[in-house]
């Protein structure tokens, strides 16, 4: 017989509560109690430019994290998508004079999608 493939993942608190990685396009969500809303929506984030483009994005909510694969629509809580939508960089464009302008612009090109409950 062969062995049954099994993996966990747990809290870094006192009582871990292990949960089932699945393979395919699921993340590993970890039980997080009343830290979220239950609220969940699907997110979509675009492939970039390059190797590092096309690499999953790592986003971390109170010490939990959530690998989310680009290009795939992956259903997060809300709460995490709230970290795409804060995600932003800047750059430096030359403006007129020599002048250098500065703007404040998404780090992740995205999509969000609220489910129905």
């Amino acid at each position: 017989m062969a062995a049954k493939e099994t993996s966990s993942v747990t809290t870094i608190d006192d009582e871990p509560k292990p949960v089932e990685i699945k393979k395919g396009i699921d993340i590993a969500v970890v039980d997080h109690g009343d830290n979220l809303s239950g609220e969940k929506v699907q997110v979509t984030i675009a492939n970039g430019v390059g190797e590092l483009g096309r690499q999953s994005v790592f986003l971390s909510l109170n010490g939990h994290g959530f690998n989310v694969p680009r290009g795939v629509p992956c259903v997060v809580p809300v709460e995490v998508s709230a970290i795409l939508e804060n995600a932003t960089m800047t750059e430096y464009e030359a403006g007129a004079h020599g002048a250098t302008i500065e703007r404040e612009v998404q780090r992740f090109s995205y999509t969000i999608k609220h489910l129905r409950k």
